[in-house]
């Protein structure tokens, strides 16, 4: 048994065996149990350790539902809002920001398939920079729409990240995805718990 637990440890840093693990240890928990990210950024924006209906594109969700042009509209507004005057760019994914992130990577992206080389965000383009904001909304609508459609599967890839504190469960993965279980009406999620963070 003590061979055992003295494995657990490096067989978890391993690639394959990383995702076995994860799905090994998913949890039942409750979307109301849940508590977006508590970050610097996320306070700003007044989600941070709050239930998943003050994360922000929780609402975009909702408004699809009803009027899918105004909900495209208000989340492209709200992403360039964040982006640009809140300068989301510049802040750590840490910090909750979006420096490095996904969408500052389609930015990045999109410049070169135009052949431009992009040495800073300062000097990216605007109407690049928009489009990469409306292919970043498509996305999570067509993720809306796919888990709508199809369900969201404890097995699917990336898993939902909870951090357990103080007995809640705080989102460090997985705020779109849960926002859209939450908006379908679904009641609990499958996700991946990691103590004392």
């Amino acid at each position: 048994m003590l061979l055992i637990e003295s494995l657990k440890k490096p067989l978890k840093q391993v690639p394959l065996l990383q995702q076995l693990w994860k799905r090994l240890s998913l949890k039942i928990i409750s979307i109301d149990n849940i508590r977006c990210q508590v970050r610097p950024f996320s306070e700003i924006q007044g989600y941070s350790g709050r239930t998943i209906e003050f994360f922000p594109p929780c609402k975009f969700f909702q408004l699809y539902l009803k009027n899918t042009e105004k909900a495209y509209k208000e989340f492209y507004n709200w992403m360039y809002y964040c982006l640009i005057d809140l300068k989301a760019w510049k802040i750590n994914q840490k910090d909750g920001g979006w420096q490095n992130g996904s969408l500052i990577q389609l930015i990045y992206d999109i410049h070169e398939e135009h052949g431009l080389y992009l040495e800073s965000f300062e000097n990216a383009q605007q109407h690049l920079i928009k489009t990469a904001i409306e292919k970043k909304v498509k996305y999570y609508f067509d993720l809306f729409n796919s888990i709508k459609e199809t369900g969201y599967l404890k097995s699917s890839s990336p898993a939902i990240i909870c951090d357990y504190k103080n007995g809640r469960y705080y989102l460090g993965g997985g705020h779109h995805r849960v926002s859209a279980l939450y908006t379908l009406g679904l009641k609990n999620v499958y996700a991946h718990v990691r103590h004392n963070r």
